[in-house]
């Protein structure tokens, strides 16, 4: 394994802010509030009020033909949409080599719309109304398989499911492949969501459990405002909000990029993973294991001749 910082060359988003990588950043630079009502919220006598940051208007067709929207769920289109824009902004569309190059992806909830929504088809409708392509719509790793298809890839094609870290932990899965000589190049990100329809609205009667799931779990907000639903770093958080889309990076070896000329846009220098285990949902209350975490990551940081400890000190 060598010590060089793997370095980013392509850049795609799906976000609540716009399909792309532009519009993300044109929203985020004007402070845009993406939050909305959730397309289901109060829609039945004693359902939750809740927040959440959908998808605007994506549209799968622009991305990918009909047979590929038919097989997959929302968070896999929305994973093959960034992708394509992060192989495109590399330049490398036509210089995959397909041996040589991995897949790597994270997500959480990966198809639990489609597994939701099939049994509001059978409970409604019965077997007849259950879509017959279910099964490959729910399984998580559809999202690397599809890209590793559109592409043509045979090189490593894994999907990575820790959570709120999924998308993090592939990027350091995919360092480590290039680090260690075993690809050259890897298409990299995260995916989640795809509750709603692509258009980001309420799909018929269907309401997905798991909104409702986690409201009774505490995890939502009381807060009226969209402005303090999602207040992460702060004293006065009041719980999660849901947001959908995917975001993808291609990563590449140093020696890789400056053969093709490449553009780098940053590097990827130091990274570290590891387990809280303290609760299923709640971090340990000093921040041990984040800070933890954050040690390893500046200790493996290849821009560093010398490392310093970080002292942290809970209060």
């Amino acid at each position: 394994m060598n010590n060089e910082p793997v370095v980013v060359t392509g850049q795609g988003a799906v976000s609540p802010l716009g399909t792309g990588v532009p519009p993300m950043l044109a929203g985020l630079w004007a402070n845009t509030v993406a939050i909305g009502p959730a397309p289901w919220s109060e829609s039945r006598p004693g359902d939750p009020f809740a927040w959440w940051a959908v998808v605007p208007g994506f549209d799968p067709h622009d991305w990918m033909d009909e047979r590929v929207v038919a097989g997959t769920d929302l968070f896999a289109q929305f994973a093959l949409a960034a992708a394509v824009q992060a192989v495109d902004d590399a330049g490398l569309s036509e210089q995959l080599d397909p041996v040589r190059t991995a897949v790597v992806h994270g997500t959480s909830m990966g198809g639990s719309r489609a597994l939701l929504k099939a049994q509001h088809q059978y409970e409604t409708g019965g077997a007849a109304a259950v879509e017959r392509k279910t099964m490959i719509q729910i399984w998580p790793n559809m999202a690397a398989a599809q890209i590793a298809m559109r592409f043509r890839l045979h090189g490593p094609q894994l999907t990575v499911c820790t959570a709120c870290a999924s998308a993090l932990d592939a990027i350091g899965v995919a360092r480590s492949l290039i680090r260690d000589g075993l690809v050259d190049v890897a298409i990299v990100g995260g995916t989640e969501g795809g509750l709603p329809t692509a258009s980001g609205e309420a799909d018929g009667d269907f309401v997905p459990a798991m909104y409702i799931g986690q409201a009774a779990y505490g995890m939502t907000t009381g807060e009226r405002d969209p402005a303090r639903a999602s207040l992460p770093f702060d004293v006065h958080r009041s719980g999660i909000v849901s947001g959908e889309g995917s975001a993808a990076l291609m990563l590449e070896s140093p020696a890789h990029a400056a053969a093709r000329g490449a553009r780098v846009l940053a590097e990827v220098t130091g990274f570290a993973t590891l387990a809280d285990s303290y609760h299923p949902s709640s971090p340990e209350p000093a921040g041990t294991w984040e800070a933890r975490a954050m040690r390893l990551a500046l200790d493996c940081d290849a821009t560093k001749s010398v490392v310093s400890t970080i002292q942290v000190k809970a209060k």
